[in-house]
């Protein structure tokens, strides 16, 4: 496979992510209980999407990156896109699952519900784990290093620095029935 071609499947994958993104987060705003407004938590995103944007964009349409290159076999960037279809199919169920508590930023909804079927029955930040695979494929996809490195640097940073206030603001709000949900679920992977 050219890596024209691959440029090309790369873009169209990362388009059609972020279309999905920006559908949700369009068709569920609401008003909002309370709101975690940090400055830090609005950073993490900005440099998240940067730190993933930014070399996508280099990778896709020029070669200044192209040194970083591991120059994967065929099979390796295939199984990256495998991952990605994967993580596609996860992130878009979360969001549908998730209906009209989605939200991009941390929010508690006024009629929020916790959610505990679909893809939230056994993990309770499935959104979290499709975009950690999704930056593992599109890693595998172009074989690139930046791509690799720079996004799940910036989105663990995300990451860790939202999860703990993600959970706090849902025990508040649901108590017992939240601490249950966390005993028999994982943060990002099923329990065993």
């Amino acid at each position: 496979m050219e890596e024209t071609t691959i440029k090309i499947i790369f873009f169209i994958l990362l388009i059609a992510i972020n279309l999905v993104r920006f559908y949700y987060q369009y068709k569920f705003k609401s008003e909002n209980l309370f709101v975690l407004k940090k400055g830090k938590e609005s950073l993490s995103v900005v440099i998240f999407y940067v730190l993933f944007a930014v070399p996508s964009l280099l990778y896709v349409f020029t070669n200044t990156i192209d040194s970083l290159n591991f120059n994967f076999p065929v099979i390796v960037r295939f199984l990256g896109m495998v991952a990605i279809a994967i993580s596609f199919w996860l992130f878009i169920s979360t969001h549908r699952t998730l209906g009209k508590n989605f939200s991009a930023i941390l929010t508690i909804k006024k009629d929020h519900k916790l959610i505990q079927e679909g893809p939230y029955k056994r993990v309770r930040h499935p959104m979290y784990t499709a975009i950690y695979f999704i930056i593992y494929g599109f890693f595998l996809l172009s074989s690139n290093l930046l791509i690799g490195i720079l996004p799940f640097i910036s989105f663990s940073y995300l990451y860790f620095s939202r999860v703990k206030q993600e959970e706090e603001m849902m025990l508040k709000k649901f108590g017992k029935e939240y601490e249950k949900y966390m005993k028999r679920t994982g943060r990002l992977i099923p329990k065993i």
